[in-house]
């Protein structure tokens, strides 16, 4: 399971940290935002990859989306109800993953 995960969200970081690192360098804000949005479609595309590896894909998405939701509003510094409202934005994202996921193009 660690290897799909890690795989995937190696790829996605890459796919999308590496444009920005070469056209926006020095901008490490924008360079760490990509970054944060590559790790949370990774996430999201890993049990896409192998389902058998995951008992339960869907628990794992709706965790994940709800995480990354979290994280992102609290480094965003957003006030408690806005952190609160982007995670359960994440976990509805992460609980309807496996209907959108494959139509997602990374650059």
């Amino acid at each position: 399971m660690y290897k799909v995960v890690l795989f995937s969200v190696a790829i996605c970081i890459g796919l999308v940290a590496i444009p920005s690192l070469v056209l926006d360098f020095g901008d490490w804000t924008e360079l760490f935002l990509r970054s944060s949005v590559g790790f949370f479609f990774g996430l999201l595309i890993a049990p896409e990859v192998d389902r058998e590896v995951f008992k339960s894909p869907v628990v794992f998405q709706s965790i994940s989306g709800f995480c990354c939701g979290f994280s992102l509003a609290y480094l965003l510094n957003a006030s408690s109800k806005w952190v609160l409202l982007i995670a359960l934005i994440g976990f509805f994202m992460g609980f309807t993953a496996r209907w959108w996921v494959k139509h997602i193009r990374l650059p």
